[in-house]
């Protein structure tokens, strides 16, 4: 006789039987640990659970049943309040893990506890109905399962066994329907919860259009991409003979398009629970689905419905929205058109926003939709973006129901680096203040908010000043004393920083010698090399250019002439860009005094053989508001007056030669820097 069946699980926590889960907050190290207390480890519902921070973490916020969620979702969900009433009756118990996330030190804390929770003395268990009269019922070795006897009931029947009894397994002959009733007691009647077990009645399968509900037949409740190259798979079923090889669950995964083969499992000889998968193309479709030979019935194998993933492959800004594009759940089971009521599938999907950490928001779109705009977005606050298509439908004439949540992105433009400014530059004025100038139309999609000059200070890049988008130069105030090194940036509109322009620096010139200057090499510009140099010789009073001697680029030093200036002779340097640039760079302006000396010679030859022929002023002769340099002859005689530094005397008096011998000199001047020369002295005529 063939036999059919239904296998039954009761509610449970499924984790406790999987590995190790990828985004599992409680046990990652990278976060400081908090702390926190309750009263009691397990609890009989309905009962008000207080909690108490016991780590001085500041802020404490709790999730009180987390599901390992993302840290971006915790944030959303967690709250202040540190009780609840938990008061959802369950038909076996749980564990339930709750979180608490909080700071300490600028730091982020998480600490996490189990609690379970019961709503009767029932253990964990299940059962498999085999048509038409055969019943199995197994009760594991688990956690929860720590009462001292339990009282198994199948109609009139009844089987005490003790905990050292487990895992059990008993396989009874009844006629259907029956009452069945687990119940676990403790010899400490205060650990018993008031509420009995609950009587399940159980009738005779049926299988085919008309079957009976086989809700804990092996099924993939959620799949979820803890990461775009992580699928974590949960999956339910009935507790095992673990000595029976053909009981147990093997997991089949393979890319959408893809063949499967049966003789190779993906992940072979497991339990329900929690497993990761590695997901190699992280832009393609992967489905999954469980199956095992037999059971106690010995009918052929059992298989879950197949669950898929669905990609978010992207959520790509564009002023001022985001794009999200994703792969759509399939519509198919196994490849296969839906055939009703034998196989067929259905599924709603829709997209779960959290803003900054705080609020979440569901935006429902239709099942064959695969990309949203989301354009009700304030672009300066962080955004994360999950796809959960909740599916259900039938396989093999057997219900089935899950939900597949892609992998999160999320978004924060404050972390994107913006594109750096095209090009900046820094010229100092005659004011002797650096002058800085930049390009303020970069080239990014996003408006300027603010831009930044940077200034090494110390050995550090600080910001020393902002402007608005309109504007493009900044001033630094501070006078010039020495090379100074910048830089610019800017945030824009939607708090992203760009990246900073190369570095560059002022031009530093200064005196290196009475007539020689010196200046420093660096370029003032931040996308070209120097090309030349040219150094301007300034009017004194105007400050307009006077004269310019261009130089190479290699050159840095120049010995200056005083000629076309009276007391202060002022002084720039001035760079060209080496490329097609028309940009140019002044270095600060430098005033050297101009130094008055004249020279008067002791002896003169003047005898036509064109070597000392002629009794002359030597050194800075020009720019007196007065001269006068009378000689006298040895009788104390007037014979020659010079009226100007420039003047001279041939040795003739009167168109005859002087006689030779000593004379004298009187030197009266005033220079139009105010100052006054006086002098007397001799010179000697020689023939």
């Amino acid at each position: 006789m063939k036999l059919y069946k239904i296998i039954l699980i009761g509610l449970f926590e499924i984790s406790l039987f999987g590995q190790a889960y990828a985004q599992n907050l409680c046990n990652d190290p990278s976060f400081e640990k908090g702390g926190f207390d309750f009263s009691e480890a397990s609890i009989c519902l309905p009962k008000l659970v207080t909690l108490t921070n016991t780590s001085g973490v500041q802020n404490p916020k709790y999730v009180f049943d987390y599901q390992d969620e993302s840290l971006e979702t915790v944030k959303a969900i967690a709250s202040s309040q540190n009780s609840k009433n938990f008061n959802t009756l369950k038909q076996q118990p749980e564990i339930s893990t709750i979180l608490q996330i909080g700071e300490k030190s600028g730091k982020i804390t998480i600490a996490c506890k189990n609690i379970v929770l019961r709503s009767n003395n029932s253990p964990i268990y299940s059962y498999t109905v085999c048509a038409p009269y055969t019943l199995g019922i197994n009760i594991p070795v688990h956690e929860l399962n720590d009462f001292d006897s339990y009282e198994i009931t199948m109609g009139a029947i009844v089987i005490n066994i003790t905990k050292a009894d487990l895992p059990y397994q008993k396989i009874q002959t009844l006629a259907f329907p029956v009452n069945i009733k687990v119940e676990g007691k403790y010899t400490d009647l205060s650990k018993s919860c008031i509420n009995p077990s609950p009587t399940i009645q159980l009738v005779t399968p049926i299988f085919g259009p008309n079957a009976t509900t086989s809700q804990f037949h092996p099924a993939i409740k959620k799949i979820e991409l803890t990461s775009k190259s992580n699928a974590s798979i949960t999956f339910s079923g009935a507790f095992l003979d673990t000595s029976n090889d053909n009981e147990v669950y093997n997991l089949f995964a393979y890319k959408i398009g893809a063949l499967v083969n049966l003789n190779f499992p993906n992940i072979a000889n497991i339990k329900p629970g929690k497993y990761n998968y590695p997901i190699t193309d992280t832009t393609s479709t992967y489905c999954f689905f469980v199956q095992r030979k037999n059971n106690i019935c010995g009918v052929f194998s059992e298989r879950s419905a197949e669950m898929c993933t669905h990609p978010l492959n992207s959520a790509t800004f564009k002023p001022y929205e985001y794009d999200l594009d994703w792969e759509k759940y399939p519509n198919k089971l196994f490849g296969q058109n839906n055939v009703y009521p034998f196989s067929y599938i259905t599924s709603t999907q829709k997209i779960i926003r959290i803003e900054a950490t705080q609020n979440i928001l569901e935006i429902p779109t239709l099942f064959q939709d695969k990309k949203y705009t989301d354009s009700n977005i304030d672009c300066k606050k962080k955004y994360c973006y999950q796809v959960i298509s909740n599916v259900s439908g039938v396989y093999n004439f057997t219900p089935f129901s899950g939900q597949s949540i892609s992998n999160q992105i999320c978004k924060d433009r404050s972390e994107i680096i913006a594109e750096k400014l095209s090009d900046a530059w820094v010229s100092t004025s005659l004011t002797n203040t650096n002058e800085i100038n930049f390009e303020n139309k970069p080239n990014w999609p996003v408006d300027v908010e603010k831009f930044y000059l940077y200034k090494v200070q110390n050995g550090n890049l600080d910001i020393i000043d902002s402007l608005d988008k309109s504007q493009n130069q900044f001033i630094d105030k501070i006078p010039v004393s020495k090379s100074e090194k910048y830089s610019v940036g800017y945030q824009d509109i939607c708090n992203s920083k760009s990246a900073l322009v190369n570095n560059f620096s002022s031009i530093f010139l200064e005196k290196n010698a009475s007539d020689k200057i010196i200046w420093t090499k660096e370029s003032p510009f931040s996308l070209d090399k120097i090309g030349a140099y040219e150094v301007e010789y300034i009017d004194e009073k105007s400050d307009l250019v006077i004269d310019q001697v261009s130089l190479n680029k290699s050159v840095n030093t120049h010995i200056v002439s005083f000629d076309k200036y009276d007391s202060d002779a002022k002084f720039r340097i001035k760079a060209k860009a080496d490329s097609t640039s028309i940009h140019e760079s002044y270095s600060n302006t430098i005033t050297i005094p101009v130094i008055v000396a004249l020279f008067i010679p002791e002896v003169f030859t003047p005898n036509a053989d064109n070597n000392n022929d002629l009794f002359e002023l030597k050194g800075k002769t020009s720019n007196f508001d007065f001269f006068q340099l009378q000689i006298y002859n040895r009788f104390g005689e007037k014979i020659i007056e010079l009226k100007n530094p420039t003047d001279t005397w041939d040795g003739n008096l009167q168109g005859k030669p002087a006689p030779v011998g000593l004379y004298s000199y009187k030197l009266s001047a005033i220079h139009k820097n105010g100052e006054v020369f006086s002098s007397l002295g001799a010179l000697e005529l020689i023939r």
